[in-house]
């Protein structure tokens, strides 16, 4: 059996009515996997009731990637899901928070972002810069720390840029072999003293 179907089970509380809904294949791999996939949601906003419920099925995670109308996420509830190891929100446009460089990371580090507003990149061969543009978006964002140890391709970071974000406490940017500026010296001695 791949498919569940339970539909019209109103008095059933495992799995929640938003997951009943999506039916089939979908329902089986919530039973299963302890994973909801979500991908393509089309609407704009998850209520918070939904993630509420989820809280007894222990999710490890749950997959929005795609949800082009989605624009607001209950974040709170969602830190309340305490098993919850992953959310992936990759293809979210219209998502601001968390903003879009954390919802283009894989789910862990989108989670952990969520929950502790680190921005962790650390050994991503794709990092090149560290930007304004990023900075602006982390700043809003309320970013505590960002990570990007062992980033070999990494070249530059916009010292004023991250220097400007009042919540940075720690930039780490150690093992960075191509990074130009901040000098070694500096990164080589820790993420508070690179703030």
């Amino acid at each position: 059996c791949f498919s569940v179907e339970v539909g019209g089970c109103v008095s059933l509380r495992h799995p929640p009515k938003s997951v009943q809904d999506r039916g089939g294949i979908i329902v089986f791999q919530f039973l299963k996997s302890r994973k909801l996939d979500w991908t393509d949601y089309r609407g704009s906003s998850i209520p918070h009731a939904d993630i509420e419920a989820l809280a007894e099925a222990e999710l490890i995670e749950i997959d929005l990637s795609g949800s082009t109308q989605l624009h607001t996420l209950p974040l709170d509830a969602l830190q309340q899901l305490t098993t919850l190891e992953s959310l992936k929100l990759g293809g979210c446009p219209k998502l601001h928070s968390p903003p879009q460089c954390v919802c283009v990371l894989d789910g862990a580090r989108t989670l952990k972002f969520i929950r502790s507003k680190e921005y962790d990149v650390s050994g991503d061969p794709s990092v090149t810069t560290l930007d304004s543009h990023l900075a602006k978006e982390l700043h809003t964002a309320g970013v505590r720390c960002v990570r990007a140890t062992g980033c070999q391709n990494l070249t530059h970071v916009d010292g004023a840029g991250f220097g400007a974000i009042a919540s940075l406490t720690s930039l780490e940017l150690g093992e960075c072999p191509a990074l130009q500026w901040p000098p070694v010296v500096i990164t080589s001695r820790g993420g508070e003293a690179t703030v």
